[in-house]
């Protein structure tokens, strides 16, 4: 379901199954920012994670026409693909359609639904304690930065980024920006299926 870790379980397949090629709107800007373009990144209320703003500045990237060449490319390489798409995997019809254009191929479709497994659990955890280090560093060097060198020296690192109580309860990363626009969460959820 939307905001309910799916991202964060495709990243953890990925990792442990690297035969598998992503097929989705944030693996082709991934892609583009590997190739050393500058991407803005998405615009609060402007885009969701499973259609991410390109914002390239290049019409020929902005207009999705990478997706479209890949989606008709993909099903002619035999490769394993994962087509993460939150929306069109939700309703019936789109899956249908996303399915189809995969003739020939096993298809297997995956429902996380319940309470997440305990190695789910401890890789949010381990996303969340890695962020808290992130933060704690960046004010460790803003620190430094500004000249409080003795402060700086007497910051513990170890004690700024261990997990609160609350973050051990938490099951999904907040995001800042939702896996759905609420106008498509609106539209929909009421369409809202499992495969059969």
């Amino acid at each position: 379901l939307p905001d309910e870790g799916c991202f964060e379980w495709v990243d953890q397949f990925l990792a442990k199954n690297p035969t598998y090629v992503e097929l989705s709107n944030r693996t082709i800007i991934d892609w583009a920012v590997k190739s050393g373009l500058w991407h803005k990144g998405v615009t609060l209320n402007k885009g969701c994670n499973d259609k991410p703003e390109m914002d390239f500045g290049i019409p020929q990237l902005d207009d999705m026409s990478p997706f479209s060449l890949l989606a008709g490319l993909a099903p002619a390489l035999p490769r394993n693909f994962l087509v993460v798409e939150v929306k069109g995997n939700l309703l019936a019809d789109l899956r249908k359609a996303i399915i189809s254009r995969f003739p020939g191929f096993s298809k297997t479709a995956c429902v996380a639904m319940g309470e997440p497994t305990m190695e789910y659990k401890e890789a949010i955890q381990a996303l969340i304690l890695r962020e808290k280090k992130h933060q704690a560093e960046i004010e460790r060097k803003k620190l430094f930065d500004s000249k409080k060198e003795a402060e700086a020296e007497e910051f513990d690192m170890d004690v700024s980024v261990k997990l609160t109580e609350e973050d051990r309860k938490l099951i999904h990363l907040k995001k800042l920006t939702s896996d759905l626009l609420p106008s498509d969460l609106g539209k929909c959820f009421h369409r809202f299926s499992i495969p059969d």
